[in-house]
């Protein structure tokens, strides 16, 4: 009995004595930033140790306490670092950089650890090391300043702008000039009638670091000038994290605000999505008749639409967001399994009590500089913004190779409410007030798959593959303008007053793979470089549609009594009937009651390859299609002509 606790006694002796273990990690790289595979990191003393993967980096096993760590590799001096303190369960990270053996005259260097990973520093060294001329911002600075996107963290870089807190612009370019990748690869952008991507997008709390390229190489996608944007999102991490923020924002002027307005939106609102409330009442393809025909229909039609119009008075929250991660890393055998994953939410309010804006001219042959007011704006904005996002990064590694997937989504909207007064004095002396309702909702899903192999003769073979999909859905614009006339509210298009809705839809799809190798060379002086080679090529597919619908107020002779009110042309009894010929009705007064743009774009783009095919659709008066025209070309001849393989136009 007696040997039997003594053998438990030891058992659970050894049992606690092995749990107290940490682990080192870190990577080791040369003087100009070059990760070194095969490095061996040694316990001092033992024969405990590791040596570096493909990519330069380390896992070990140690005991707890302080320990000195030897590093050491082919032509660079042995590195000793002292007082390395591992704790029980916990990750140490030590990155090491190494000194060549032909700028030291003795053959060990000793170090003091330092467990702090600067990424600042990493941005440096890619600077340094890279052929282009490129500028960056790291996660380490989103840390410092609190940037809450990408769009608030790149207008730190050098030459970089931002406009309306979205689009960037690159050495005072505008944003036609600008392209913006993710992870390397291509994904398209959020706005039809722009080149770049907005930026407000991506949360600092997925990005690991910010690119700006500013010259050309041929590893790059050559559909740029004034720079191109890398977004690199976060990789699985170090040690384990496990993280959950939350923060809340006031600002005196707007928040709580009683004369903030907005109207009665979808349930979904607040996470970014149109629940159906602003759907298209009527279908695409449906022909509306003229109030001229009598047709009953008229009234089923223009009562199908959402009754509100007018913006109302309704108090704000505060500004609030959160943040949850978790990620880690685990060694088995010959491979090391990662993971990272992320969620992030915000929801910002702003109210402006007097928004004016003013349109002035000069005349074109005047010798003054002196302006004249042609058209002025004042009156109440409200805002409310949502954006949330999701990273799942999963990835297999071991010495010489490394399998990375990603998947990202961000969902964000925006609505918007406008209450003004409108003054026209060029053209036309009209007075207007105007309520404007706005909900915007965009998207963007990301998945890649990145595969690199490093050979024994230390070449590097890397593969890409990506598919992105963007929409931006305005479903429901609403504008209701009006004529005051001796103190009433008329609808007089005569004015500029209207009452219109807009509905507009773009999607995109973005599929793309690249594919580089990289051979190392070591000049006769001792000097490194690399030739690299690869080819690339990315599939766009774009659809974008508008439709507008337009109405009227049949008085037959009677007045309007709207006293102002955007609802009133909406009520039940307001409506256009056939037995009644007044009231408000959608299509009348041969108003186009439909306009419809559709763009169909397929381009695959690689080297010395191009195929582009492009469909355009223009649909207008009661939903009935006019005209139809089809374009395609291929390829370029030797004069740089496009070669058209079919034009052809249809009227109906």
């Amino acid at each position: 009995m007696k040997n039997l606790a003594l053998t438990l006694l030891l058992f659970v002796s050894c049992q606690m004595l092995s749990a107290q273990q940490g682990t080192l990690r870190g990577s080791v790289y040369d003087d100009t930033g070059f990760s070194l595979p095969g490095a061996a990191v040694v316990l001092k003393g033992t024969t405990t140790g590791a040596s570096t993967a493909f990519d330069g980096k380390y896992s070990l096993d140690l005991p707890v306490g302080t320990h000195d760590i030897e590093v050491s590799f082919v032509s660079f001096a042995k590195q000793t670092i002292t007082g390395v303190e591992i704790k029980d369960g916990e990750v140490t990270i030590l990155d090491i950089k190494m000194v060549s053996d032909a700028q030291v005259f003795d053959k060990e260097v000793v170090i003091t650890a330092k467990q702090a990973r600067n990424t600042e520093s990493a941005l440096l060294s890619m600077q340094k090391k890279s052929t282009n001329v490129i500028d960056g911002v790291s996660s380490q600075q989103f840390t410092k300043v609190g940037d809450s996107n990408a769009a608030a963290a790149i207008k730190r870089i050098p030459g970089v702008s931002v406009q309306g807190g979205k689009h960037v612009y690159v050495r005072g370019l505008g944003d036609r000039y600008t392209k913006t990748i993710l992870n390397g690869m291509s994904i398209p952008g959020l706005d039809p009638d722009r080149n770049s991507v907005q930026m407000d997008i991506f949360p600092t709390a997925t990005i690991d670091n910010i690119v700006v390229y500013k010259t050309f190489s041929p590893d790059l996608a050559a559909d740029f000038t004034g720079g191109m944007i890398d977004v690199v999102t976060k990789d699985f991490p170090e040690e384990k994290t496990f993280g959950f923020g939350y923060s809340a924002g006031f600002n005196p002027d707007m928040t709580f605000n009683e004369n903030n307005i907005s109207y009665e939106g979808g349930k979904l609102d607040l996470l970014g999505f149109d629940d159906g409330t602003r759907e298209i009442p009527l279908g695409e393809s449906w022909q509306i008749p003229d109030a001229t025909q009598d047709d009953p229909r008229l009234t089923t039609y223009t009562g199908a639409f959402n009754r509100t119009m007018a913006a109302e008075q309704k108090g704000n929250f505060f500004d609030q967001s959160f943040n949850v991660n978790a990620g880690n890393m685990k060694k088995g055998g010959k491979y090391t399994f990662g993971y990272n994953g992320l969620l992030n939410y915000r929801l910002d309010y702003d109210h402006f009590e007097e928004v004016e804006q003013g349109f002035y001219l000069r005349e074109p042959n005047s010798e003054t500089l002196d302006l004249r007011v042609e058209s002025t704006r004042k009156g109440r904005q409200s805002q409310q913004d949502v954006l949330w996002s999701g990273l799942l990064t999963g990835a297999i590694k071991n010495n010489t190779s490394s399998l990375t997937l990603n998947l990202f989504r961000t969902q964000g909207a925006t609505s918007q409410a406008v209450d003004r007064t409108s003054s026209e004095q060029e053209q036309i002396s009209a007075t207007l007030v105007e309520d404007i309702l706005m909900f915007s909702q965009r998207s963007l899903s990301n998945a890649s798959l990145n595969f690199k192999h490093r050979f024994k003769n230390e070449n590097e073979l890397e593969i890409k593959n990506s598919f992105s999909k963007s929409t931006l859905d305005d479903p429901d614009f609403r504008v209701a303008s009006f004529s005051v006339v001796d103190g009433d509210t008329l609808l007089r298009f005569g004015d500029g007053a209207r009452i219109e809705r807009f509905w507009r839809e773009l999607d995109e799809n973005n599929l793309g793979s690249k594919v580089d190798y990289t051979i190392p060379l070591e000049y006769s002086n001792g000097e490194k470089g690399k030739i690299k080679f690869g080819g690339a090529g990315v599939r766009k597919n774009r659809d974008f549609s508008i439709l507008r619908y337009t109405f009227s107020y049949e008085t037959n002779g009677g007045t309007q009594a709207s006293a102002g009110d955007p609802n009133w042309y909406f009520e039940e009894e307001n409506l256009w009937t056939v037995d009644s010929q007044v009231g408000t009705v959608v299509g009348s007064n041969g108003f186009e009651p439909s306009n419809t743009y559709k763009a169909s774009q397929n381009v695959y783009a690689g080297y010395g390859l191009h195929d582009y095919s492009f469909t355009r659709r223009f649909k207008t008066v009661y939903g009935v299609r006019l005209e139809q025209t089809t374009m395609t070309y291929t390829g370029i001849d030797q004069s740089g002509t496009r070669v058209f393989r079919n034009t052809e136009t249809l009227n109906e």
